[in-house]
């Protein structure tokens, strides 16, 4: 799922197109198990998180994902 985020940070608005972590695999090439972790690791973290029934999503910026893209394709 992707959907627009909106914040609010003193007193300038912000918007940001927002992954679940499986669209967040998606976009890095990734799977799902490989995203988690890589969170584990240290070497992304997700953005926030929100309720959802029982359960917390994670969320992550595409411009934090494109920033970490880049950075591994630097590695390579």
């Amino acid at each position: 799922m992707i959907f627009k985020h909106e914040a609010v940070i003193d007193g300038q608005k912000f918007k940001a197109e927002v992954y679940t972590s499986q669209r967040a695999a998606e976009f890095l090439g990734v799977s799902i198990g490989t995203l988690y972790r890589m969170e584990k690791r240290g070497d992304i973290k997700c953005s926030f998180t929100f309720p959802v029934g029982k359960k917390n999503i994670r969320a992550y910026m595409r411009e934090y994902l494109e920033e970490v893209l880049d950075r591994y394709k630097k590695q390579i």
